[in-house]
């Protein structure tokens, strides 16, 4: 991962001195596959011998990031990250108790950017970008159980390393030193098996037997605002 990150550095240094640099903050709506964790829900809700229900799936979220890049021409290189998440929840209460069961699942991403804009100055500029990433999912999975005065807890928290790839279309608008950008994509993923923090060797498996991932797989959507900290020409 650090020879991934360096070599962007290296890049970004040796040819951002002359060119135009600008920094983006981005607000991104996604949505994510999580087939692995579903059923891993699933599992826990059809042995648990209780009638619980699925209140979460993992459904859509936003979550945030950030672009360092240069321009050159119609090009820009540079460097992106983020963070987002999303979670699940098997619940039942009623007058003896509550049983739960949650999984919260956090991811963070770090990678090279590369975009190309169709045209080089218009009102509205309209564009394609290529992200790839190192990604970092930390999932905790907490079981609770209440009858009465008696409550039990489980903890296990795991984490796991995938890369990721996604293809975007977008269009920006550039104000004198501030830039303003839409994008929407998809992000595909090679999933790697989500190890226990307190056992290397022991991993996670979904409800057919299988190494469960983190499948961060979805629809991307997202709002930018920027601004350029060097001469805009």
């Amino acid at each position: 991962m650090r020879t991934y990150v360096a070599a962007t550095l290296m890049l970004f240094a040796t040819s951002a001195s002359c060119q135009n640099i600008y920094l983006v903050g981005e607000v991104n709506y996604s949505t994510f596959g999580m087939n692995d964790m579903k059923s891993i829900q699933q599992d826990f809700i059809s042995k648990s011998g209780l009638p619980l229900n699925a209140v979460d799936q993992f459904p859509s979220y936003i979550g945030f990031g950030g672009i360092a890049a240069f321009e050159w021409h119609q090009f820009s290189f540079g460097l992106q990250g983020g963070y987002t998440s999303t979670g699940g929840r098997a619940d039942y209460e009623d007058y003896s108790g509550v049983a739960r069961f949650d999984q919260t699942i956090k991811c963070y991403w770090v990678g090279p950017y590369f975009q190309y804009r169709f045209v080089a100055n218009s009102s509205w500029i309209p564009f394609v970008n290529f992200r790839s990433s190192y990604i970092r999912t930390n999932l905790d999975l907490n079981t609770l159980l209440e009858v009465g005065s008696s409550v039990q807890t489980g903890e296990t928290s795991l984490h796991s390393r995938s890369y990721g790839f996604r293809p975007e279309l977008g269009v920006s608008k550039n104000l004198k030193k501030v830039l303003f950008q839409f994008t929407i994509g998809y992000e595909l993923q090679i999933h790697g098996k989500l190890y226990s923090d307190s056992n290397s060797s022991a991993y996670l498996l979904n409800g057919s037997g299988s190494p469960a991932g983190a499948e961060w797989d979805g629809l991307r959507a997202s709002f930018g605002v920027g601004i350029f900290i060097s001469k805009h020409e």
